[in-house]
């Protein structure tokens, strides 16, 4: 049974939640649009290649670094967010990840497969 994290201890989560993030992470591994705007840290992450992960979590820039890790430590990451769109904006300006690619992000869109 998957797990999340609810005020920093890791608790099953139920039938429905489990199902919704399977649902989630198949979407954003294909390559579709997420049905909803609310994500797990690892379902967000997904939406980055592996190229573009690579990049952020290597990142020295203190600014992406307190975004990654609010976003982890956060119970879900909601791309309809301010702080989320400004984060991924960040990224983008950065040249973590190619322009244009926050606005796919943020609208649940993964990166196209190599």
């Amino acid at each position: 049974m998957p797990t999340k994290l609810v005020d920093g201890v890791a608790v099953a989560m139920s039938d429905a939640e489990a199902a919704d993030l399977a649902q989630r992470q198949a979407a954003a591994t294909q390559g579709q649009s997420a049905p909803g705007t609310q994500l797990t840290f690892l379902a967000f992450l997904a939406l980055f290649s592996p190229t573009e992960q690579a990049a952020i979590v290597t990142s020295s820039d203190a600014q992406i670094r307190l975004f990654c890790l609010m976003a982890a430590g956060s119970t879900f990451v909601s791309l309809a967010d301010p702080r989320v769109a400004a984060g991924t904006k960040m990224l983008e300006s950065a040249g973590l990840i190619a322009a244009g690619r926050a606005a796919q992000i943020l609208a649940g869109q993964a990166a196209p497969a190599s």
